[in-house]
């Protein structure tokens, strides 16, 4: 196969959202794979692996070591430098996802000196980015802030929103663990302006869960509940296990504090199966702990010290000496309501030798001369931008001397060039004249000219409608292939070559009766709920004085707001009945479509695709409001959108209100 394939492949795979299925996953998968067997392109090679190694992370960290590491070797072969940092900080992340911070840091540096002698500078940035993560797990927070702020000097230089906001969440996360709460939200709230204003939605989550870990300390359960629940259902929605996994764990810590443990413990055992099928022991461990307190308050001790009793043999290697303080706290306390005096003393003293040590002094200290290193970073931008501003006046003095020079030669020049535009001049009166006589003659056929436009422009408008539903049904047909049902695939195509074969009879004007559009409309509400397993029910309500056959409506006019209520209105709902309903009354000169669904409702769908509602209308609803501004002469605001509200005054899902003007 050609590499355009093999390109289009990757892109497939790349794209891969949670709702691909294992055996989708796998057809491109295994196409890839049979691909990189005959291809001779070894960078492209590389791009394959690196595509394989990242989506095995996800939940097979053997399988995604060998795919970077193949890439290395391609990478190699191909003396693409580059590629090989890359994928050598693709193994390095999953050491650490693992807890193997000692492997980590051994890739991490091999990627960063990799980066540093080829000049790679956001490669550098990464690299000291990753390097900060790992010291600030293991404790090391003056070597951590160092990378950190090494990273930020880095991004703050090139303009690097993305990579600014990640590193202040990141520079937070230290001062959170310093105590120094206030510092520490300030900044997380910056990271989060700055996702928001470039749509990044996985950095809002992430941000979210460092806000709730400081409020779950200053015991604002309610707000910490609230971020907490956030970030859980986005990194859900994303198919983000490892960050799934923190937020149940976090949210089953905040049951515990609160007093209640059977929801903390329904939370933290399914944490603990996502944890152990993936192998994520930090994870386990905070889990772990959070358990063995729930089974504390409920008087279960024999349950807590199993739990704890695991822990213990797991924190050695995976905990930093807080956490192991606070383990042999919970285990003196256990042992000590059973009776066991002895032993309890026994972890009661190591918790005092591991609490007493001089560790969070000497952090603070180091904390403080980091908060002062950031300063100096941002003060000495401030300090290049004034630099910058004086450069630029010295600059200008001498653009002005030398332009005396010009202004002196070009005196000179001055009369030259009158009277050679005093000659243009007379040449451009003469030509004037005729394009005069020119003019007169398109004046008198711009009427004629402006009715045409108009007749194409509107044309034009609901031409751009018809690829758009067109697309999607392809896509449906599509996805039963893929799926090897051939029966609902055909049944499908048959009902998109009726629907097509309509459309097509009805292009050449630019209205259609109402009895033709609903005909069009019924025949696209089939093939949404073929394509959807009949997930919904369609109602039609047509007031009895309107006359389907006599009256005209533009073609397609209603087709984008049905597209959107079932796709981002029922089909994200649970309700176990699902309903989409269209009314038609008429006042007057006016017909009134009403379209009502019982779905998730805006602010909710607004939520899920992670943008402001308001800012955020689909390309078939804008090419709506065009056409329906130009059959409308005298409505202001054709379209109305409307929340349904149930019996409980709550949202239960969306109305819009159609007005379009009939003859």
């Amino acid at each position: 196969m050609s590499k355009t394939f093999v390109l289009a492949l990757l892109c497939c795979l790349s794209l891969i959202t949670p709702g691909f299925s294992q055996a989708d996953f796998k057809i491109v998968a295994d196409s890839l794979k049979q691909q990189v067997r005959i291809a001779d392109n070894d960078s492209l090679k590389a791009e394959i692996f690196h595509v394989l190694g990242n989506y095995y992370r996800r939940n097979d960290f053997d399988s995604s070591r060998y795919f970077f590491q193949k890439g290395i070797e391609s990478a190699e072969k191909a003396d693409i430098l580059r590629l090989k940092s890359r994928e050598l900080t693709g193994i390095a992340i999953t050491f650490g996802m693992q807890s193997n911070y000692p492997e980590a840091l051994n890739y991490f540096n091999q990627a960063k000196l990799l980066n540093e002698s080829i000049g790679h500078v956001p490669g550098i940035r990464s690299s000291y980015m990753n390097l900060g993560i790992v010291y600030k797990r293991i404790g090391e927070y003056e070597t951590s802030f160092e990378y950190y702020n090494s990273a930020l000097e880095i991004a703050i230089s090139e303009k690097d929103s993305a990579a600014i906001a990640t590193l202040y969440q990141s520079i937070g996360v230290l001062q959170d663990i310093m105590g120094q709460q206030d510092a520490a939200l300030d900044l997380f709230r910056k990271s989060a302006a700055i996702n928001s204003s470039i749509s990044k939605t996985e950095g809002i989550d992430g941000v979210y869960n460092s806000i709730a870990i400081i409020h779950l300390k200053q015991k604002n359960y309610d707000s910490a509940e609230w971020y907490l629940n956030r970030y859980i259902d986005g990194n859900q929605l994303a198919g983000n296990t490892t960050e799934y996994v923190n937020g149940l764990s976090n949210i089953g810590n905040l049951y515990v504090k609160t007093g209640d443990y059977e929801l903390a413990l329904l939370k933290l055992k399914e944490a603990e199966k996502k944890a152990i099928e993936i192998n994520l022991p930090h994870e386990l461990s905070n889990i772990w702990f959070n358990m063995s307190e729930a089974y504390i308050h409920l008087n279960n001790l024999s349950q807590a010290l199993e739990i704890a009793r695991k822990n213990e043999t797991l924190n050695n290697d995976y905990m930093n000496l807080g956490d192991q303080s606070e383990l042999m706290e919970q285990l003196s306390k256990i042992l000590e309501a059973q009776g066991n005096i002895g032993e309890a003393l026994h972890y009661f003293k190591r918790h005092k030798m591991l609490s007493d040590s001089l560790l969070n002094q000497e952090n603070s200290l180091k904390f403080d001369n980091q908060n002062t290193k950031l300063a100096i970073i941002q003060r000495d931008t401030k300090l290049r931008e004034q630099s910058l501003q004086v450069d630029i006046l010295e600059s200008r003095v001498q653009y002005d001397q030398r332009l005396r020079l010009v202004y002196s030669i070009g005196g000179v020049m001055l009369l030259i060039i009158v009277f050679l535009l005093y000659r243009q001049n007379r040449h451009k009166q003469r030509l004037n004249k005729v394009l005069s006589s020119k003019n007169q003659l398109i004046s008198s056929q711009k009427q004629e000219i402006e009715s045409i436009n108009n007749e194409l422009e509107t044309r034009m408008l609901r031409a751009q409608m018809n690829p758009h539903f067109i697309f999607n049904s392809l896509s449906s047909i599509q996805h039963f292939i893929l799926k090897n049902d051939a029966e609902a695939a055909h049944r499908y195509l048959s009902k998109f070559s009726k629907l097509l074969r309509s459309v097509l009879e009805s292009s050449t004007g630019n209205k259609v009766t109402l009895s033709a559009e609903l005909e069009l409309l019924s025949n696209y509400i089939e093939l949404e709920s073929l394509r959807f397993n009949q997930n919904f029910e369609f109602q039609l309500d047509l007031n009895p004085s309107i006359d389907a056959e006599s009256t005209e409506i533009p073609l397609l006019l209603l087709q984008p707001f049905l597209e959107n209520a079932i796709i981002h209105g029922l089909m994200p709902s649970e309700k176990s009945k699902k309903i989409l309903s269209v009314a038609f009354d008429r006042k007057e000169d006016l017909m009134i479509c009403t379209i009502t669904d019982n779905g998730i409702g805006r602010e909710k769908s607004a939520a899920l695709k992670g943008v402001e509602h308001k800012k955020h209308r689909s390309r078939g609803l804008e090419v709506t409001l065009k056409r329906l501004k130009k059959v409308n002469e005298h409505i202001e605001e054709p379209i109305v959108f409307e929340d349904v509200l149930d019996e409980n005054n709550e949202i239960s899902g969306t109305k819009v209100i159609i007005t379009i003007e009939i003859e």
